[in-house]
């Protein structure tokens, strides 16, 4: 059997040999319609059985999702986030952002490889530059932000706010409002959100808080469990707890046990995190989860739609976009 040339696919279609090539290695400036029209023919003229198939012929538009190494728990939801890629037809790259230099290297990467999209959660100032770039040379950018965090991206909001509020309503309900946060000072769009919930959940209660009781270090855990034992030693009273992330949970939970609290009879802790946490490990800490298929399956709403330059999810969106998990105390 003779050899399926790209000459022969363009032949049969009447159209030009680059644009099946661009085609089969899914070009983002060629459309998908096309694209789908030469892959068809492709596979009937036996093209992908005479010829190595690239991974840019994947008959899938290849999206890399970025975020904050900071923001890293949002990994342990990949195998949701490639099942409901796949449903839409993407496939999904995970790349963690560890320094603002990294963005220009990936930025080059994602050009060369013909990504189709690029979804951002939580991006700097410096990185919007770059996804500026990227969309300018035909890639499709969707940003994931706060709400209040302004972008003019395509961009899907999600209200930070309200679900620390609701999640530090449930921890005074637990544990009264004597409770201490412990932030997330590397994503400062995200700690501001979560330290304006507290505050105004303990002034609703009646209560002045503490800056002594916001952990509002950059440091490593050590400097973490530090502040607990300090925090603790001078505050017996302490009650409840916060969590930015499970990460952070995990070295809570770890100094708490050191000092004798109980948890929960002395201490509740609430983690904020945005996957579910095994609760093997600890049943008796409850968590509010990020919903990563609601915001994803958003995002590619986003991706697929060709003229938005704004998302905003309504109250009902937003809601769903987290889960509270109590626990059995």
């Amino acid at each position: 059997m003779a050899k399926v040339r790209v000459q022969d696919i363009a032949e049969a279609l009447g159209i030009a040999s680059s644009t099946v090539s661009r085609a089969l290695n899914n070009h983002p400036k060629i459309s998908d319609k096309t694209k789908k029209k030469i892959v068809d023919k492709a596979h009937e003229l036996g093209y992908f059985d005479s010829e190595v198939q690239s991974l840019s012929a994947f008959p899938y538009k290849t999206t890399a999702v970025l975020y904050p190494v900071s923001a890293g728990d949002v990994i342990q939801d990949a195998v949701e986030m490639i099942s409901i890629a796949e449903q839409k037809g993407y496939a999904v790259a995970l790349f963690p952002i560890s320094t603002p230099s990294y963005i220009t290297v990936l930025s080059k990467l994602l050009v060369e490889k013909q990504y189709h999209s690029v979804i951002f959660f939580f991006p700097t100032t410096e990185a919007v530059v770059y996804l500026k770039q990227l969309e300018a040379k035909g890639i499709r950018v969707v940003v994931v932000n706060p709400v209040g965090q302004k972008s003019d991206l395509p961009t899907l909001y999600i209200d930070i706010y309200k679900a620390a509020y609701e999640a530090f309503q449930h921890l005074v309900l637990m544990a009264g409002t004597n409770i201490a946060m412990v932030g997330t000072p590397k994503l400062p769009m995200l700690h501001r959100e979560i330290e304006r919930a507290y505050i105004d959940v303990l002034h609703r209660n009646g209560v002045a808080y503490n800056p002594e009781c916001i952990y509002d270090d950059s440091g490593d855990l050590e400097d973490l469990h530090r502040w607990v034992f300090s925090l603790l030693d001078f505050r017996r009273d302490i009650s409840g707890l916060f969590t930015a992330s499970h990460h952070h949970m995990l070295q809570v939970v770890s100094s708490l046990r050191e000092l004798g609290r109980k948890i929960p009879r002395d201490v509740k802790v609430i983690s904020l995190s945005y996957s579910d946490f095994p609760n093997f490990i600890s049943p008796k800490v409850t968590s509010l989860n990020f919903n990563i298929i609601d915001i994803m399956t958003k995002c590619f709403e986003i991706l697929d739609h060709k003229n938005v330059s704004d998302c905003s999810i309504d109250d009902k969106c937003v809601e769903s976009s987290f889960i509270l998990r109590k626990s059995t105390l």
